[in-house]
């Protein structure tokens, strides 16, 4: 079985077990109710991926059962099934988010379909939004919408971003979006492996195939990419110009049939500048550039994301029912996040583990999160921050101050408008709506 569970709602016996079958026979789990509210007992107690639910039942029916599941925090997909099928019924099943409506008797192709596009949604969403591309913020949203256009292009694309922001996440994001989605993602860190052997395991050595060929017809995610050896590096250049590569230790031509989203924390113009990383490589990689924004930047998405984790974590550790408070979430929100999305997440769990009520309190919370940042007219700079980091920040805090008004915040800058242009081009900076 998969990690994926059914549960499925019909109170015709002989339709509930051929709709089974079909969710067995895609090797997913399932459980069964007859009424909309035994339905709502086992969603109190199991968090399932989809909801096969008949229209008519005993009791509440499943339309008003699919409207009450709009309401999780983690809802499920909806498939409504009905023998009483008419347009207008279908039209309020996808208007109120069911994502597929079929006709009874349910034709077992067509439910397998659409459970198979229901599971591909689900692996999306607890990749995406489960690990943090949950996007109510401006900041996020941008980014998003620049992964999206990446997504349609089989070029490079290079990600920056500091630590925890999401770099691995967001080349899947690209991956699963693209037209190489059936291939296999495929992840290399450079930093993890000692630099004698980074370029054997990248592109393979005599009689053992490397990273680009294992991910073969599908991406490959480069991460670390500053700390690639020189040796490394010009191979790299040459498989991007030329789409062919050769083992380390091998003369022999071989086809690059990968598409590369590398990613680094590191400023690669500066790099290349002081001749640390080759300045073709850079150019070659910088067709499409992303830059991940530090969670302190996107403050908006810090509680989305605290509940999206609590929901997770209550479902994990068998907590059902878990909420966090108004000040707790006041607490995570005001904290500096210097581990960003991934130190957000490690506090969350921390707190649905040793939380014994039904609500999670401030006091529950990692000690380092329970202090308070500065305000916005204050601005730390940790040592070792790059200067482009620094400047990228005093621009989004005097703009923020200034709610988007750019010939004042360009004079408290002591820069011109045009600067500041350029400046807000560079680093990708919005306004904020005046």
């Amino acid at each position: 079985m998969s990690n994926h569970r059914v549960l499925i709602v019909d109170d015709d016996p002989s339709s509930l077990e051929a709709m089974r079958l079909v969710v067995h026979s895609l090797g997913h789990g399932a459980d069964e109710a007859t009424t909309a509210e035994i339905a709502e007992q086992h969603i109190s107690r199991q968090r399932y991926d989809l909801v096969i639910t008949d229209l008519m039942l005993p009791g509440e029916s499943g339309m008003e059962l699919l409207k009450r599941l709009r309401g999780l925090a983690v809802p499920p997909g909806v498939i409504l099934v009905t023998g009483h099928a008419t347009l207008d019924t279908a039209v309020s099943a996808l208007k109120w988010g069911a994502v597929d409506y079929l006709a009874k008797p349910v034709d077992p192709g067509a439910l397998k379909a659409a459970i198979r596009a229901q599971m591909a949604k689900a692996a999306a969403f607890e990749l995406a939004d489960a690990d943090g591309l949950v996007a109510q913020s401006r900041t996020m949203k941008q980014v998003l919408e620049r992964l999206s256009t990446a997504s349609e292009t089989d070029a490079p694309v290079l990600l920056y971003g500091e630590g925890g922001t999401g770099k691995e996440l967001c080349a899947a994001w690209v991956h699963q979006r693209s037209a190489r989605r059936e291939g296999p993602f495929t992840t290399f860190h450079a930093g993890a492996l000692p630099p004698d052997v980074v370029g054997s395991e990248l592109f393979g050595s005599p009689g053992h195939p490397g990273r680009v060929e294992i991910a073969k017809g599908g991406t490959l995610f480069l991460d670390d990419l500053e700390l690639l050896d020189a040796a490394t590096q010009l191979e790299l250049v040459r498989m991007l110009e030329t789409g062919r590569f050769h083992r380390t230790g091998e003369q022999e031509d071989r086809v690059a049939e990968t598409r590369l989203v590398a990613a680094t924390s590191r400023d690669l113009a500066t790099l290349s500048a002081a001749g640390t990383f080759r300045e073709d490589l850079y150019y070659r990689l910088s067709v499409m550039q992303v830059l991940l924004p530090p969670l302190r930047d996107r403050r908006e998405d810090i509680a989305p994301l605290a509940k999206r984790f609590i929901a997770l974590f209550a479902a994990h550790y068998r907590k059902p029912g878990l909420t966090i408070n108004d000040s707790a979430v006041t607490r995570l929100s005001r904290h500096a996040w210097p581990g960003n999305v991934r130190e957000l997440r490690n506090a969350v769990e921390q707190a649905v583990i040793l939380c014994q009520g039904l609500e999670i309190t401030q006091d529950l919370l990692p000690q380092p999160a329970q202090t308070q940042a500065d305000g916005p007219s204050v601005l730390r700079i940790p040592i070792g921050t790059a200067i482009k980091d620094v400047e990228r920040e005093m621009i989004v805090r005097t703009l923020d101050a200034n709610r988007g008004n750019k010939n004042r915040t360009a004079r408290q800058l002591g820069i011109s408008r045009r600067s500041l242009y350029n400046k807000l081009e560079r680093y990708q900076i919005a306004a904020p709506p005046r």
